[in-house]
């Protein structure tokens, strides 16, 4: 059976009926309380760091006023209606207003998700017997489905084409139309966690399975990307799981987890290797408070990270090109990041679920500076279907997020894939 390279805490899938549909504006599964008890920091600008611009939205104001059509004090918004998911929630918070959700068919769980410049979506999903490929147009028409054999992480080049790194440490390029150019095949077992790319060269980040000890470590490679012949290769040197990894320059970053000899738990782990494929440096954060932590790149050479580290109220944290930490957020309350992603202009989504609200979905969006732009909740209609938001993607004047509902919290069986498309004002 397929497994999903983006492993959520809940990952067995199991075969499901969907109904294709396509519905503009909010979710069908959306409720009325678009609050879960999330709170709102700004990000902490001690020991030198540079303050925060702009108004935090929160999305807990609670007022008699509030529905009403007239914004009074202490709302961020009032749009005179109780649609949690159309730009101002039912709690008179900013929220992301939603132009259409998807729920493609034969599709239950989702890996990764990207956009082209053009503004293609591409998604790496699965259903109960088979792994694919899915292309959308930018108004969410299925283009084409190609089998694979096994989901994973994806990037897209700026002229289309499409990397997908799969469970199996396979590596496959493609058409913008669905044509696969070339493949690179690993001689041992390996799992592809990352992908990102620098110019014509792309850099891909596997956990590799060796005789000799460690037995398990991150293993870094540069390729060609015309034609997918590796360049050098370089590993972590000790016992390690990756997460994520994103190109900060001419270097490639990579985030995960270390077993350390002296210490009970895995450490969480941030590694830099440079251009020429040399490992030059070894950070780590304690034992990882959150499921998973993800990488981005922002900026002129900065780093954003999510749930990275020891601290379980740490949400976000943006890093200069030294990779010191310029700013962070805390104040996630039960919500558990999945993944992290940001755009040319700066702005940054993360996405994951909130487990104290029926696994609810949860959407954030941030300007550069770690200010809260919007946030919006996918509530979970009942106790037995959970809603995860895995991961996200921005277009070209869009954000698209992509996630599944397990239809058994407590048996961790998938049921439902959907893909949403957001506006960006």
């Amino acid at each position: 059976m397929s497994r999903p390279i983006r492993v959520s805490a809940l990952t067995a899938l199991v075969l499901a009926g969907c109904i294709p549909s396509i519905v503009i504006g909010d979710a069908p599964q959306d409720t009325d309380d678009a609050t879960t008890g999330l709170t709102t920091s700004a990000p902490d600008t001690s020991a030198g760091n540079p303050p925060t611009t702009g108004d935090v939205p929160t999305t807990t104001v609670s007022t008699e006023s509030c529905g009403d059509g007239q914004q009074g004090p202490g709302e961020a918004c009032d749009d005179g209606n109780d649609e949690p998911n159309d730009g101002c929630d039912n709690a008179c918070g900013r929220s992301g207003r939603v132009e259409w959700t998807l729920e493609p068919d034969d599709a239950e769980a989702v890996s990764d998700i990207a956009v082209s410049e053009q503004g293609q979506i591409v998604l790496s999903g699965s259903s109960f017997d088979q792994a694919f490929l899915l292309a959308l147009s930018p108004e969410g028409v299925e283009q084409w489905r190609q089998p694979v054999d096994n989901p994973g992480r994806l990037y897209v080049h700026a002229d289309g084409r499409i990397v997908l790194g799969t469970g199996f440490g396979t590596i496959h390029c493609f058409s913008p139309d669905g044509l696969k150019l070339w493949t690179f095949e690993q001689p041992a077992h390996a799992r592809v966690f990352g992908l990102a790319a620098a110019g014509d060269v792309l850099f891909a980040a596997d956990d590799g399975t060796f005789d000799d000890e460690p037995s398990q470590r991150i293993v870094v490679r540069k390729h060609r990307l015309d034609t997918g012949a590796a360049l050098w290769e370089v590993d972590a040197g000790v016992h390690s799981v990756g997460e994520d990894l994103a190109v900060v320059g001419d270097r490639a970053v990579v985030i995960g987890r270390a077993l350390v000899l002296d210490t009970a738990d895995p450490q969480a782990m941030l590694g830099v290797v440079d251009g020429e494929g040399h490992w030059v440096s070894t950070e780590l954060a304690g034992h990882n408070a959150q499921l998973t932590a993800q990488a981005a790149s922002i900026g002129a050479g900065d780093l954003v990270l999510s749930g990275f580290g020891s601290d379980p109220d740490l949400l976000l944290q943006r890093r200069g090109p030294d990779l010191g930490q310029l700013w962070s957020v805390g104040g996630i309350g039960t919500f558990t990041t999945l993944y992290v992603a940001a755009d040319a202009g700066q702005r940054i989504v993360v996405t994951g679920y909130d487990a104290a609200d029926n696994i609810s979905s949860v959407v954030r969006l941030y300007d550069g500076d770690g200010g809260l732009q919007w946030a919006s909740v996918f509530a979970s209609p009942s106790p037995e279907l959970g809603d995860q938001a895995v991961t996200a993607a921005f277009g070209p004047d869009f954000l698209v997020v992509a996630g599944h509902v397990l239809d058994e919290v407590d048996d961790a069986t998938h049921g439902r894939l959907w893909i949403r498309r957001f506006t960006l004002d």
